[in-house]
C-alpha cells in the first residue's frame, strides 16, 4: 500500500480543506508490485480524488520546497500599509518571493501591492472566505526539471 491509499482519504482531504491546512505526503513510487498496474484501485482512487480537489480549485498541489518556503513567508512576512492618493498600499518584506501571500483588504478598496520592494504586477483580486483579499499569485510550475540553482 502506497501512503496516498492510506492517509489520502476523501474524509482527511475533505477535514484539510475545511481546515485550511497544509500536508506534505511522501510516498515512495519506485517500488511497484506490477509493472503493467504499477498502483492499486485504493491508490488511484487517493490520488484521483486529489486531482479533482486541484481542478477544483479547492486545494494546492506544489513541492515540498514550495510550500515550506510559503510558510516561512507566511510567518516571517514584515508588513507595512499606508494610504498613498486615494490608494492603500500594502508593502511586504519576506525571505522568499512571497508567491501566494494573500492580505484582507476593505471591499473595494484600490490597493498597491509590493513585495520586497518590488510592485506586484498583476494582484489577485477577490474573496477570501467572507472577506475580501489581495494576494500574490502562485506561478504555476513548468514541466520539466529545472535546477534547484536556476
Amino acid at each position: 500500500m502506497h501512503a496516498a491509499e492510506g492517509v489520502l482519504t476523501s474524509r482527511m482531504l475533505e477535514r484539510l480543506i475545511a481546515r485550511g491546512g497544509l500536508m506534505l505526503l511522501y510516498t515512495h513510487l519506485g517500488k511497484i508490485r506490477r509493472r503493467e498496474e504499477p498502483f492499486g484501485p485504493g491508490t488511484r482512487e487517493a490520488l484521483a480524488g486529489l486531482a479533482r480537489a486541484y481542478r477544483d480549485g479547492r486545494v494546492l498541489v506544489t513541492t515540498t520546497t514550495r510550500l515550506l518556503d510559503h510558510v516561512r513567508a507566511m510567518r516571517e512576512v514584515n508588513l507595512a500599509c499606508r494610504q498613498e492618493a486615494g490608494l492603500l498600499v500594502i508593502e511586504a518584506r519576506t525571505p522568499t518571493g512571497g508567491d501566494g501571500l494573500s492580505f484582507f483588504v476593505a471591499s473595494g478598496a484600490p490597493v498597491r501591492l509590493r513585495i520586497n520592494g518590488r510592485d506586484v504586477a498583476n494582484p489577485l483580486r477577490g474573496a477570501c472566505g467572507d472577506r475580501d483579499c489581495v494576494a500574490v499569485p502562485w506561478p504555476r510550475l513548468e514541466r520539466g526539471f529545472r535546477s534547484p540553482s536556476a
